[in-house]
């Protein structure tokens, strides 16, 4: 689908040091651009409003890849939602400067209607781009992580946010944790319209 460069915007150490809203260079953005075109063409026969972004591994950039993915999408127009379902090392709320709060595992016990646990972040745009008060919607993991995020993401409670969210959204990018690491992302990629594998 893709190459995105490696870069010091893009790096962990960019967002862990306060800069995680940070405007991409032109070339940056332009990888997350391409991949999001080359998206359009990944089935023919039927739309994709709903990818995982995976890996093998920790590290792998997955979870950038998704944020990134999620915010280039949104900056064409599209009503995108960005979830996290890494309710074990959840990283997505740090890197978009969101207040810890309810999230995603609320939603599955049935503690919040999804509604509540979604945050709105307002997309800064690069110099020329024309894309001023775009918006992105993030449901992130949550404050309180589950002793059982297995189970949860193999609930009905999961199918119907992923209802929910694919009859409100143009797309819906969902960041999971590592498929060698543990089973969490398994019951979701029999769920989703395509799935995007992140290496190193």
């Amino acid at each position: 689908l893709g190459v995105v460069p490696d870069s010091s915007a893009l790096s962990g150490s960019a967002w862990r040091d306060g800069g995680g809203r940070a405007v991409l260079s032109p070339s940056e953005a332009e990888a997350f651009s391409l991949i999001r075109a080359h998206l359009r063409f990944f089935n023919v026969d039927r739309d994709l409003r709903t990818v995982v972004s995976a890996s093998a591994a920790p590290g792998d950039g997955k979870s950038t890849i998704a944020r990134y993915l999620a915010e280039a999408a949104a900056r064409l127009g599209s009503r995108v939602l960005l979830v996290e379902v890494d309710l074990r090392h959840p990283t997505l709320a740090q890197q978009l400067g969101i207040e810890r709060g309810p999230g995603l595992a609320d939603v599955l016990i049935g503690a919040i209607p999804m509604s509540k646990a979604t945050r709105s972040i307002t997309l800064e745009a690069a110099p020329g781009e024309g894309a001023e008060g775009r918006t992105l919607d993030v449901l992130p993991a949550g404050a309180v992580l589950p002793p059982n995020p297995c189970e949860l993401t193999e609930s009905r409670a999961m199918e119907t946010v992923l209802e929910q969210a694919k009859s409100t959204y143009d797309l819906v990018v969902i960041d999971t944790p590592p498929l060698t690491a543990v089973s969490d992302a398994f019951p979701l990629l029999t769920k989703v319209d395509g799935v995007v594998i992140v290496g190193w």
